[in-house]
Order: structure tokens, then C-alpha cells, then sequence
């Protein structure tokens, strides 16, 4: 229940999900993470944003997910990439349970905005990979160790520069208001961008940033390729305390996931 999974979040006790203590070198590795590179999980065809902006409120940020994902399909382009994953069984809550064999996770938020953590970054952390995350930039106000993932935080003067393409209409009062128009140059409907020329808007702002020396695709490419150092990373605990163990979320679903987990690896072994 809540405090086993508490324990597990602490490294105080073994995620099922993970290798075993004893796992070193690359072969291991990669029989134990024998699914893909990474893993995301995703309710909107990541390949037609255009769509997920006709029917959500969502702000630009969101495209930073989508983008991170591309990138890392083109960079791996010569061996298995990224994975999304769509219709996972049971509630977003449990999704951590089709993560397992993936190395990494992209668990990045709809946003970046400090004080909102959703369940994505602590469901990777359960999937056995390392979580690699975009969003609050408060994260040691949750006690969540910065060294148990790969930070994607994005410098907030581009996120706003994003949003200055897709502003609010405050006009429009509070109720919803989408689909919103572009205003990037370059559209053949102005305001209205093809699925193509979202993409090429947002990888051109964002593959440059990603890329950089001190950003988080190079530290990933790192830990990709020094087992020793993925290894350190992976056996860090997740929380540092387990004060966030209490509120909604833990009673919405984490003492569950632990269950789930368990009676998975029950099944396992029978």
C-alpha cells in the first residue's frame, strides 16, 4: 500500500520494474530494456498536434513533449527509437505498468508552471527507466531527486516565446476558448498551420535548446552510452522524503499502482 510504495519511491525497497541489484554491462542491459530506447505515453496522435489544438485549451508548451520525441527518433533514427503508447489498461494513475523494458520515459507535463506536478513524472518513475521531465521548475519543493532523472526544463524565455505564438484571448472571458489561431510567419492559411508547419515551427525553436552542451538530450546520449553511469542514476532514490506521499494523488492511486505492481510480479513468477 502507501507506505511500501513511500519505501519504494526512498529506494528502500526493489522496483520489479527495475534490473536487479546485481545487473552491470551492456548486454544485461539491453535484455532486460528489450523494448525501445523510450517510451511515451500519449492520448493525441503525436503526429497531428493540429488536432489536439482543435479540441484542448492547451497551451504551446505542450509541443515541447512532441518535439523531445522526434528528436530522439531522429538522433536514433539507425536503432529503436521512441515508442508512444496509446489505450494503456487501467487509469492514468497505473500507467506505469506499460513502461517496463523501455530505458527511458519521456513523463514530460502539458506545461511548464511551478506547483503542478502530474501523475507522468511519478508513474516513470515506477516504470523501471529513467524519467525524463519537463514542467515545474520547483520540483525540490516535492522533495523529488533531481538526480534520479534526466531535467528537460526548457529556459522560460523560450517557453514564453512559444506562447507568444498561441496567446490566450482574454477577450474571450474564462470560458474555453480553442481552437486558437497561430500567428508564427510561414502558414499557407495564416492562423491556421498544417500539421507539417507546427512541427517545423516548434523542432526549429526547441532541437536547438535540446541540443545544447549543458540541455538534456546530451546528458541522455550520455547515460545512453556509459552503463555505469545509467546504473548510478537508476539506483537513485526518487524521493528524498516521502512528505509528498500524502493528498490526492498517493489517494487517488499510488498505494494502488504499488498493489498492481506486486501482483504483477506474482504472476511473473508463477
Amino acid at each position: 500500500g502507501l507506505r511500501a510504495t513511500s519505501q519504494m519511491y526512498q529506494g528502500l525497497l526493489p522496483n520489479p520494474h527495475k534490473p536487479n541489484q546485481t545487473t552491470t554491462g551492456s548486454n544485461a542491459l539491453k535484455s532486460h530494456y528489450n523494448k525501445g530506447k523510450c517510451s511515451i505515453l500519449v492520448r493525441w496522435d503525436i503526429h497531428d498536434p493540429v488536432m489536439m489544438f482543435n479540441y484542448t485549451y492547451k497551451d504551446a508548451d505542450v509541443l515541447v513533449r512532441e518535439s523531445f520525441f522526434r528528436l530522439m527518433n531522429d538522433q536514433y533514427k539507425n536503432e529503436t527509437g521512441c515508442t508512444t503508447i496509446k489505450k494503456c489498461p487501467g487509469s492514468y494513475y497505473t500507467s506505469f505498468t506499460c513502461f517496463a523494458g523501455y530505458k527511458f520515459h519521456i513523463t514530460m507535463d502539458n506545461t511548464q508552471v511551478n506547483g503542478y506536478v502530474s501523475e507522468k513524472l511519478f508513474n516513470g518513475a515506477l516504470g523501471g527507466g529513467i524519467p525524463v521531465y519537463f514542467g515545474a521548475l520547483d520540483l525540490d519543493r516535492y522533495n523529488i531527486n533531481p538526480e534520479s532523472i534526466v531535467d528537460c526544463n526548457v529556459d522560460p524565455q523560450i517557453i514564453q516565446h512559444l506562447r507568444s505564438f498561441y496567446p490566450r484571448d482574454i477577450t474571450k472571458g474564462p470560458g474555453r476558448y480553442y481552437p486558437r489561431p497561430f500567428s508564427f510567419s510561414g502558414m499557407a492559411i495564416p492562423g491556421k498551420p498544417t500539421n507539417a508547419e507546427l512541427i517545423q515551427w516548434a523542432d526549429g525553436i526547441l532541437h536547438p535548446f535540446f541540443l545544447q552542451k549543458q540541455s538534456c538530450f546530451p546528458r541522455l546520449q550520455c547515460l545512453d552510452q556509459n552503463d555505469e553511469a545509467y546504473i548510478k542514476v537508476l539506483r537513485q532514490p526518487f524521493l528524498t522524503k516521502p512528505d509528498i506521499m500524502t493528498g490526492e494523488y498517493p489517494l487517488r492511486g499510488v498505494s494502488f499502482a504499488y498493489d498492481v505492481m506486486m501482483n504483477n510480479t506474482i504472476k511473473r513468477e508463477r
